[in-house]
C-alpha cells in the first residue's frame, strides 16, 4: 500500500501558507524539454550499494541517489536547497544548459519521476537565463512561469506524494520570498510512483537528445532530507554518488562532474 506523507508538516521547508499556483507554461513550443531517468554509463559499474562513497557513472545524472528506502517503507518527500549558479560555456558548440532538481524515483525504479528544480542556460553571447519547473515523467518539464531568479539566490525545492498517482511540487526563492506550487497527477496508470528512490541531481537534460552541458562551477544541495511513509527521515550520508561521463570522439570517455558527500545533509556537485 502507498501511504500519504504524514511527516509533511514537520519537514516542509517552506511557509505553511502556499502561494496560488501560477499558470503552467510548456518549456518550448517547438521541442520537448525533459528530465529523464538515470542512464547508467555502459562503462560503469552497476553498483547501487547504499553505503558506496566512490561514484559510479551515468550519461545524464550527477549527484546523490538513495536507491532503496528502509525495509517496508516508501519515500514520500524529498527536499533540498541550492544557490542559483553563475554558468559559463561548456565544451563544444552552444547554447549550453543543465538542471538541478530533487525528486522521487527514476533511478532503480524508472516508470516515473516526481521532481522539481531549476534549469540554467547560457548562449554564445554569454547571456544567462534561469527557469523553475516541475515534471512527472514521462511527461515533459513544465515551467512555473513567472518566477524570477538571479545568480546567488537561495532556492528551496521539495516534492511530496499524497499517494502513488498524486503529488505536489513546490519551490521557494528565499532571496525574494516568492513561492510557487503545483499539484500533479500521474500521466497514466503505468507511471505511478514506486517510492523507491530519493535524489538530489544536476542533470544533462534532454531536448531531442542530451543538451550541450553548461559549466555551472559548483552546485551544493544543502538541508537534504528524504522522508518516508514510516516516518523515517534520511540524509545523504549513505547515498550513492553518480557522476556524468561523456563519450568523446574516437570512443574515449571523459568524466565531467565530481560529486561529493559533504555531510549527512549536504552534497556538492562540481563541473570539472
Amino acid at each position: 500500500m502507498y501511504f500519504a506523507s504524514s511527516v509533511l508538516p514537520i519537514f516542509l521547508l517552506f511557509t505553511s501558507t502556499f502561494s496560488l499556483p501560477l499558470t503552467p507554461t510548456p518549456r518550448s513550443t517547438s521541442r520537448t524539454i525533459q528530465s529523464r531517468p538515470l542512464v547508467i554509463n555502459e562503462a560503469s559499474s552497476n553498483s547501487t550499494n547504499s553505503s558506496q562513497t566512490a561514484p559510479v557513472y551515468s550519461d545524464n545524472w550527477s549527484g546523490a541517489v538513495i536507491h532503496y528506502p528502509p525495509p517496508g517503507q516508501l519515500f514520500t518527500s524529498v527536499s533540498g536547497i541550492i544557490s542559483v549558479p553563475s554558468v559559463s560555456a561548456g565544451s563544444g558548440p552552444g547554447p549550453w544548459s543543465g538542471s538541478a532538481w530533487v525528486g522521487i524515483d527514476g533511478a532503480s525504479y524508472q516508470k516515473a519521476i516526481l521532481q522539481t528544480g531549476i534549469d540554467f542556460n547560457i548562449d554564445a553571447a554569454g547571456k544567462q537565463t534561469f527557469s523553475a519547473w516541475y515534471e512527472w515523467f514521462p511527461q515533459p518539464m513544465i515551467s512555473f512561469g513567472k518566477f524570477p531568479m538571479s545568480i546567488g539566490d537561495e532556492i528551496a525545492m521539495q516534492v511530496y506524494s499524497t499517494n502513488s498517482t498524486t503529488g505536489v511540487a513546490q519551490i521557494e526563492n528565499r532571496s525574494t520570498g516568492q513561492i510557487v506550487t503545483h499539484n500533479l497527477t500521474a500521466p497514466g496508470n503505468d507511471s505511478a510512483l514506486g517510492g523507491q528512490n530519493a535524489e538530489w541531481i544536476v542533470e544533462d537534460y534532454s531536448s531531442g537528445g542530451l543538451v550541450p552541458l553548461a559549466n555551472w562551477g559548483n552546485v551544493t544541495f544543502r538541508e537534504c532530507v528524504a522522508a518516508t511513509d514510516g516516518l523515517d527521515v534520511l540524509g545523504v550520508g549513505n547515498a550513492t554518488l553518480w557522476d556524468i561521463r561523456n563519450k568523446q570522439a574516437g570512443g574515449a570517455t571523459k568524466v565531467v562532474t565530481n560529486s561529493q558527500i559533504l555531510d549527512n545533509y549536504s552534497v556538492g556537485v562540481a563541473y570539472i
